[in-house]
């Protein structure tokens, strides 16, 4: 009995500090569950805030991109709305746009996919007439399956008023990049609800919203104390259509009151600390060694689930480094906050030919050569400077240095740096680089607006590799932005015969009688006047338009040489060819049937090719060359001499006809009669072949008179005419 009554105050201790350590257990975990409860509504606050900055961001770049391109119209014709929404087809096609179009102030449109339409009672309509650049709330789409769309608009303004509106349209799916992401290891999920509370997009993947479509279907589906209808933004716990607890941040967005919104299950946050609570109430020792293991493995556990996202979000899974996303987010900040923004410099960079390197080497090759780059660009960096991968083989770098011989010192040091590194574990491999770098000024805030630039300035030498850096300037951007115009207006021109054929005769230097002519092409842009061969020749030589401006030119003179039978003595006439497009199969064919279809002799048509396609397609060459001379056509060789001839080329190449460059002609008192030597060489040597001769660019009596004494009789210049239109040429017949 007494031994009962000396243990019963040790029972009832015992007793009560298991009632107190349950006690203190029990309200120590629903802190605990408060305390996650707090920091996810933080965690997904955060999320929420991030993605509607992203589509703040995306609706700004947006609206930028609007009054980028609507500049273009300012110089345009506005009465002419069909002609400048045909130029903005390149332009809606380049930016993945579902449309562009240009209303006029009664809301008359035309847009780039052909339709006309009146769109005066559209809200972003008003809106841009009254001088406002705006984005439109979502809208069905008249036009089609009934897309649901938003449009993006702004004013046209000429001397302070509105004369038209220019908008482009974009489907309500150009956001989900941005917030159909999944969060809180797979769990957590984005939405974005308009003005209304309707939800305009959603994560398919996840059927927690099945028979939800508002905001309001959300928020009162469950009590809560944190939803109120006047705030912009909130986080509130409801019952989804499982009949599952969740968790719904949502965030304000400043145009047309749209929300993002970001659900996470209530299991994804209670599942360790429910299974823990069970297990805390057995016995007091378990509780207080479960409390101990439960706030480390809480701790490692929550630790990793915000590596895991920031990884996500913010790291590129091949380099380990930080991603273009995190850079954004960095140098965007730095510049914000930066008193002095024209210390940086804005380096974008890649590998040339990389899928080629690929292909050669492999794609553990490939990927291997990725991450040195990043690594070596990241053991460079000072204090304050940044840099990640964009996309690929794209790489871009902000540079706390402003001086072109600094930054070439510095990005020269890395270059060698990459090569050394990757060549010392991969023998034999080549690879090559180019870098583009703007200079950034004060006035520079926009940080993709200075990564285009940098763009602009590398791919303007993609092709230079002597030059593998390339930094920015106006005047290359200009260059840039007039190489697209003359693109985006080649088929409109064609199509409108702004194209214009002009001959330059030659000259019999001995009777000074036209005995034929040079076929050269002219462009009449009837908005920016004679636009130079010089300037859009390249352009078209690069993408494919030569071949059919050439076969026009070529057309266009066989049809006059018909026109000239029985009115005027056959004479030759010569057109340029390109290398191009003279290789592919069955050409001497088709200019063959071309003379046949004119009822012209072939050895009317001369044909020129110039002096760098004979050097650098010798074989090839010969062999179209004899095939053109068997249906009888003349072949000559242009702009000899402007190169690095070779003499015995002239012996392999089966050709007519020599075109002496207009740098032989060119001589001062010291040097004329060197010149006369070399041009009198090269003549005997011409004679001696069995070459005919013609002499370009005479332009001075002297020059003439040097042609009379090596004894070339036919020539070419501005000394005897200028190119003038065919009509006038005749007159010379």
């Amino acid at each position: 009995m007494k031994e009962k009554k000396v243990m019963y105050p040790y029972f009832i201790v015992a007793l009560l500090t298991v009632f107190i350590i349950g006690t203190m257990a029990y309200f120590y975990m629903d802190y605990l569950n408060a305390q996650i409860g707090e920091e996810t509504m933080i965690s997904m606050n955060e999320v929420s805030q991030k993605n509607a900055a992203t589509i703040e961001n995306r609706i700004k770049d947006n609206l930028q991109m609007v009054d980028s391109l609507s500049e273009v119209v300012i110089y345009e014709d506005l009465n002419k709305p069909q002609e400048i929404v045909e130029k903005m087809k390149y332009l809606a096609e380049k930016n993945h746009l579902k449309r562009i179009g240009i209303a006029d102030v009664t809301g008359d449109c035309y847009t780039t996919d052909d339709e006309h339409l009146n769109i005066s009672q559209r809200e972003y309509f008003q809106k841009a007439l009254k001088g406002e650049s705006n984005v439109s709330e979502v809208i069905t789409d008249k036009i089609g399956a009934g897309d649901k769309i938003n449009a993006y608009a702004t004013p046209v303004m000429r001397n302070g008023e509105v004369k038209a509106v220019f908008f482009y349209v974009k489907t309500v799916e150009d956001f989900s990049q941005d917030i159909l992401i999944t969060s809180f290891g797979g769990e957590g999920h984005s939405i974005l609800s308009d003005t209304t509370g309707k939800i305009i997009l959603r994560c398919d993947d996840y059927d927690g919203f099945d028979g939800i479509d508002t905001m309001k279907d959300l928020c009162y589906s469950g009590k809560t104390k944190y939803f109120d209808d006047d705030n912009d933004s909130g986080f509130i716990k409801f019952i989804d259509a499982k009949s599952e607890d969740c968790y719904l941040s949502f965030e304000g967005i400043d145009y047309n009151g749209w929300f993002v919104l970001t659900v996470v299950p209530a299991s994804v946050v209670t599942a360790r600390i429910t299974s823990f609570s069970k297990i805390a109430f057995l016995t007091w020792f378990i509780i207080i060694l479960v409390a101990v293991i439960f706030f480390v493995v809480f701790y490692h556990f929550r630790r990793r689930s915000q590596r895991q996202m920031e990884a996500a979000l913010y790291n590129d899974p091949l380099t380990g480094h930080k991603n273009f996303n995190k850079f954004k987010t960095d140098v965007s900040l730095l510049l914000e906050t930066s008193p002095k923004r024209d210390i940086f410099s804005i380096v974008e960079f890649d590998i040339c030919e990389f899928k080629m390197f690929n292909k050669i080497y492999g794609y553990a090759f490939g990927d291997d050569l990725l991450i040195t780059i990043m690594y070596a660009v990241n053991l460079h960096l000072r204090f304050g400077e940044h840099a990640a991968r964009i996309s690929e083989d794209r790489f871009v770098a902000l540079l706390q240095e402003h001086e072109e011989e600094e930054i070439t010192k510095r990005i020269s040091k890395i270059y060698a740096e990459i090569q050394n590194d990757y060549t010392r574990h991969h023998p034999g491999s080549k690879f090559a680089m180019q870098f583009g770098v703007y200079q950034m000024h004060m006035y520079d805030y926009d940080l993709m607006k200075c990564l285009d630039k940098a763009i602009y300035a590398k791919n303007n030498k993609k092709n230079d590799p002597k030059a593998f850096i390339s930094f920015y300037s106006e005047e290359m951007y200009q260059d840039i932005v007039r190489k697209k115009q003359i693109e985006s207006r080649m088929q409109s021109a064609m199509d409108h015969g702004e194209f214009v054929v002009y001959f330059q005769p030659k000259v019999d230097i001995e009777t000074n009688k036209v005995v034929a002519a040079e076929a050269l092409v002219r462009w009449k842009d009837p908005q920016n006047g004679l636009i130079s061969p010089g300037e859009f020749i390249p352009i078209f030589e690069k993408n494919g338009f030569l071949e059919i401006l050439d076969m026009y030119v070529i057309d266009t003179v066989l049809t006059y040489m018909s026109s000239w039978r029985g009115k005027y003595a056959p004479i030759s006439v010569s057109v340029n060819l390109s290398k191009t497009y003279i290789f592919q199969e069955g050409f001497a064919q088709r200019i063959y049937d071309m003379t046949q279809k004119h009822g012209i002799e072939a050895k009317y048509l001369e044909l020129e090719i110039t002096e760098s396609t004979m050097l650098d397609n010798s074989e090839r060459l010969i062999a179209l060359i004899k095939e053109l001379k068997s249906f009888g056509f003349l072949i000559s060789m242009d702009d000899f001499g402007s190169g690095y001839s070779s003499l015995n080329m002239l012996k392999e190449m089966p050709i007519d006809i020599i075109k002496l460059d207009q740098v032989f002609l060119r001589s001062n008192e010291q040097t004329r009669e060197k010149s006369k030597l070399i041009v009198e060489g090269i003549m005997d040597m011409i004679n001696l072949l069995g070459i005919d001769s013609v002499a370009e660019g005479v332009e001075t009596k002297d020059q003439l008179q040097l042609l009379y004494d090596v004894h070339c009789r036919i020539a070419q210049g501005f000394y005897f005419y200028k190119p003038m239109p065919i009509s006038e040429f005749e007159k010379l017949l």
